[in-house]
């Protein structure tokens, strides 16, 4: 008998999902210490024969939310609802799982603000640090940790096997979970694979630097001599929209060197 499910609504999603929490340790080597809630949304199958291992399904980041994002990725599993549950588990850290946003309002920051290195450091330990001290072990975030959950999971729910998705970093908490449990594993599907050895994030401007550079030696000379201009040491500031103020605002590019 797993924990009580209860209907719910799971925005983007056009019927009617079941919701449940399962309480884990934060910490799996004090499970008298800190609870979890883990929090997960199920679209059941529609067809009258369901399969029984169902679609678990990872999302980004790290710190994308499973079930905020399940209105985008449901059209991906349109061949295979009516056969197989739906399952979107928000990771701890994440949506409603004891969630580690930082700063509600940081999407109020002026656009110059949020380009300022200093600045994002210093909210980045105002952030840490407030969550030390609401007695957050922040050691206990990682990938591996999460990947029991979502097995918890599985096994509270009744699935023997279960089929997995992943996108970005999805990929490499799917292959973790079936590094782990791959007694349970059916299928994996990784789309835009991060494998372990991989650092994120910082691989993520070496690889669009490289792939902005293959898009230029493809087209018109004219747009790389356009970037290379905007680049320039002497363009230095340039004049843009501020997406959430709509007001103009100048920001200071610079050429990073390398490395």
């Amino acid at each position: 008998q797993g924990p009580p499910q209860r209907p719910c609504i799971v925005p983007g999603v056009s019927r009617e999902a079941r919701c449940l929490s399962l309480e884990v340790a934060e910490n799996p080597d004090l499970p008298n210490g800190r609870k979890l809630s883990i929090h997960a949304a199920i679209v059941p199958a529609t067809g009258i024969r369901p399969l029984k291992d169902p679609v678990f399904v990872f999302a980004g980041g790290p710190g994308q939310s499973a079930t905020e994002v399940a209105g985008m990725v449901m059209p991906l599993f349109s061949a295979l609802e009516a056969r197989r549950d739906i399952v979107f588990i928000d990771q701890r850290g994440t949506g409603e799982s004891a969630p580690l946003g930082c700063l509600d309002d940081v999407k109020r920051r002026p656009l110059k603000d949020s380009a300022d290195d200093e600045k994002n450091a210093a909210l980045l330990v105002e952030c840490r640090d407030g969550f030390i001290d609401a007695g957050v072990d922040l050691a206990q975030y990682a990938t591996w940790i999460a990947m029991r959950d979502f097995d918890a999971m599985r096994a509270a729910l009744g699935y023997e096997t279960v089929n997995l998705w992943g996108a970005s970093y999805g990929t490499r908490a799917a292959m973790e979970y079936a590094r782990q449990f791959p007694q349970h594993v059916r299928s994996v599907v990784i789309d835009g694979v991060a494998p372990a050895m991989r650092p994120l994030p910082v691989a993520l401007a070496f690889d669009t630097d490289l792939a902005l550079d293959q898009v230029l030696a493809r087209v018109d000379g004219g747009v790389k001599s356009a970037l290379e201009a905007v680049l320039a040491p002497d363009a230095g500031v340039i004049r843009v929209n501020d997406p959430y103020f709509g007001t103009q605002t100048e920001l200071t590019l610079e050429r990073k060197r390398r490395v």
